[in-house]
């Protein structure tokens, strides 16, 4: 069920490609891109409720988009693959636990805490019936608008203001917004010393009056929002709050290579081999494994499969090719194989998934 503000605007389809997966180049689908300076998703999972298995609400300046999915809707578009956004996410766990992959580790995340993002770490959260339900909500901004708020945040008019050492998180947006800026992949954690009483006071309050400002703006409601996101940092850089621990994956040469490679393996779909990869690149085979398992977590191998399964998916859901044209399509030319890997990582077969995503 889809729910929208303004009907004359987007067609479900579109709506649900600005906001859900799709295909795209390094996990760049349109649900992963941001027009508008900021954005606030809440998201409720619910193993146990077949009729609200997967909520989501979406706020933007001048547009609302509620949308519901039953189970065996959401279990054609949940996957653990992993993506990365062209902005930057705070995501904040409301209410239960979430596993989130960040490249190549698994981090839990408990009621309270929270990460934000920059725009290259690739990651996913899990959806598993086995850890119970959780409501998730992630503050989404564009570069543009993270520079104004950097810029409010980091005034000091008062002498109280003038720290002389840089907190992680002013670190970190000292280092993304900066011009010389490209492919580090960083990541700031922070875990809560307070109770859920104190939290749900102040950051929970927060994300309320932040949500009724995009549902029922007035005069002075940019000002207002922007505020309140400021207020919201020095909630999570005050050390009597949270504590932070920031993260940086890979150098900058190693991710730049990274890139190269996922390049050539998104053009083929993941088809092509490591001593393929060595001609093109001039790289020795077991270095660029290195750099793919230390980025992924996966070999070379493993990680061409998952973007062979991603152009899989994204053939079962937008054309109607037999199965087995499919498999033969993307060179498997064993088809117990070819099930095995896509259950791998969809946890079903490949017609539950063409009949989920049909439906």
């Amino acid at each position: 069920m889809f729910y929208f503000s303004d009907p004359d605007t987007y067609t479900k389809t579109e709506l649900r490609s600005r906001l859900m997966p799709g295909p795209g180049r390094s996990g760049q689908a349109s649900g992963y891109r941001l027009d508008k300076p900021l954005r606030i998703q809440l998201i409720s999972y619910q193993p146990d409720s077949p009729e609200h298995y997967y909520t989501m609400t979406s706020l933007e300046p001048d547009l609302t988009v509620y949308m519901t999915m039953e189970k065996h809707e959401a279990g054609a578009i949940l996957s653990s693959a992993l993506h990365h956004h062209d902005f930057y996410e705070l995501m904040f766990l409301l209410e239960g636990n979430v596993y989130q992959k960040i490249e190549n580790q698994r981090h839990l995340y408990t009621a309270g805490s929270c990460c934000l993002l920059n725009r290259n770490v690739r990651h996913s959260e899990e959806y598993l019936e086995e850890y119970g339900p959780f409501r998730l909500l992630f503050l989404q901004i564009s570069e543009k608008y993270l520079k104004l708020i950097h810029d409010v945040f980091s005034m000091q008019l008062f002498q109280f203001e003038q720290k002389e050492e840089l907190t992680d998180l002013e670190q970190f947006l000292r280092l993304n917004l900066s011009d010389g800026f490209s492919g580090e992949k960083d990541y700031v954690d922070f875990i809560p010393k307070k109770d859920m009483t104190w939290i749900t006071a102040n950051t929970h309050r927060l994300f309320d009056e932040l949500t009724g400002e995009l549902l029922a703006p007035a005069a002075g409601a940019s000002f207002r929002m922007a505020s309140l996101i400021v207020q919201l940092l020095q909630l999570l850089v005050s050390k009597e709050n949270y504590t932070t621990a920031p993260v940086r994956i890979g150098s900058a040469k190693e991710n730049e290579l990274f890139e190269e490679i996922e390049t050539y393996m998104e053009l083929s779909h993941g088809r092509i081999s490591r001593n393929e990869l060595s001609q093109i690149l001039h790289y020795s085979g077991s270095h660029m494994n290195r750099i793919v398992q230390k980025i992924t977590g996966l070999s070379i191998s493993e990680y061409g499969t998952s973007i062979c399964m991603k152009e899989v998916a994204r053939l079962l859901r937008t054309t109607d090719m037999p199965i087995q044209e499919i498999a033969q399509e993307m060179q498997f030319s064993n088809r117990t194989h070819f099930y095995q890997k896509f259950g791998e990582i969809y946890h079903m077969t490949p017609a539950q998934y063409r009949k989920g995503a049909k439906k």
